[in-house]
């Protein structure tokens, strides 16, 4: 009879600790929301996360309340960014995926974004080259009745610097890019000066890494080798510009917590950047702050050097933010203008034109630079339409 009386009450109890369990576990995304206990790294998901809506007795605005509410819990839930953490490392660790959240898990360590291979994309058509051209030439011609300078500059993909890195699934080697279609049709039908950064970068690299593993971009040393060419090329445009050389700066040795790649896998923290370069101005060279502000749906990030004379321009993106400061030592302001489009997530449109900050800022130089990624997939003849329309306003 003892045992059986043990045995009901410790069921009882069992089954007590069990519901509280469940209950507490029910409770405990709500807990969440309330005392902020999940510290994990938000993921970066290249979306803008739900936001809390705005409630209104409106008819029109109760219809859409709902449903934008239950859009900012599933975007806000407790402990959503433990889960989705959860989730992306045991896909990798457990299951061996290799693309996850458009990030392309490479070896030993490297990281890639998931765009469409540049190998593998279809050639450019004779159309979208001749637009191209017709694209850059007019900006060359417009900047060069006013006077100005112009170069034209395409960033590398990490992928075209770093293949050997790239999971075996992805190689390719000797394929032709839509990069090396670009350049040859260039060279061989028009007389702008396009500056392709490959070259400079694929020999840096023998040096010293160029860019991060676990991001996107360049680091400091990538930059510096392509703000080396930079000025070698626009030599012939503005005499008495000179490279600085490697020997101008001490080099050193730092470690970063991570890039913006392994933040899109959660994994912030967890895949440290090593042995990143670091490059410091020796003096009498100046340590040149980079100034950035908001207008609208415009970033303009500047640099102020009173050594130096002229000014130069710059239409581009991230990759140009890290070689702005090295600008900045060969002229007396430096300026880099990236426009972003809302309907994008605001993603950098590198290749926008804008007259109108030209006319302001009154650059000896433009530089128009673009992405490689950029090049492959933008529409050169809606480049071409919007050209036409914001210089026909700015004429007006």
């Amino acid at each position: 009879m003892t045992s059986t009386r043990w045995l009901e009450k410790s069921q009882t109890v069992a089954r007590t600790v069990l519901i509280v369990l469940f209950l507490g576990w029910l409770w405990l995304p709500t807990l969440d929301s309330i005392f902020r206990w999940d510290t994990t790294a938000q993921v970066d998901e290249q979306r803008p996360l739900a936001t809390f809506p705005r409630f209104s007795l409106e008819f029109s605005s109760l219809r859409t309340f709902i449903p934008q509410l239950e859009a900012y819990y599933n975007d806000h839930f407790g402990f959503r960014k433990r889960l989705i953490y959860w989730g992306q490392t045991w896909k990798r660790r457990w299951f061996s995926v290799r693309i996850q959240n458009n990030v392309i898990i490479g070896r030993k360590g490297w990281l890639f974004y998931a765009s469409t291979d540049p190998r593998t994309d279809a050639a450019f058509t004779a159309q979208e080259l001749q637009q191209w051209r017709v694209v850059i030439e007019g900006r060359r011609d417009w900047l060069s009745a006013r006077g100005i300078g112009y170069l034209f500059v395409i960033v590398p993909s990490k992928q075209s610097i770093y293949p050997e890195y790239l999971p075996a699934w992805m190689q390719h080697a000797g394929a032709t890019t839509k990069l090396d279609q670009f350049m040859a049709y260039m060279r061989s039908h028009s007389t702008v000066e396009v500056l392709d950064l490959r070259p400079t970068l694929l020999r840096a690299k023998d040096a010293r890494q160029t860019f991060f593993r676990t991001d996107t971009h360049w680091n400091q040393f990538g930059a510096f080798e392509a703000c080396e060419k930079l000025i070698r090329a626009l030599r012939g445009q503005a005499p008495g510009l000179e490279p600085l050389g490697l020997d101008a700066f001490e080099l050193k040795s730092t470690t970063l917590l991570s890039g913006n790649l392994a933040v899109m896998l959660a994994a912030t923290g967890t895949m440290p950047e090593e042995d990143c370069p670091e490059l410091k101005p020796h003096p009498p060279l100046p340590r040149l702050a980079v100034d950035t502000r908001e207008k609208g749906l415009e970033r303009i990030s500047s640099v102020e050097n009173p050594r130096q004379s002229g000014r130069v321009l710059v239409f581009g993106d991230s990759f140009m933010e890290q070689c702005l400061p090295f600008l900045g030592y060969h002229f007396q302001r430096a300026v880099l203008y990236r426009v972003y489009d809302r309907g994008r997530h605001l993603q950098a449109r590198a290749h926008t034109w804008i007259p109108e900050a030209i006319q302001h800022e009154k650059p000896g130089t433009v530089i128009d630079e673009i992405a490689e990624d950029f090049l492959r997939t933008e529409d050169p003849g809606l480049l071409r339409r919007e050209d036409l329309l914001r210089n026909d306003t700015q004429a007006k």
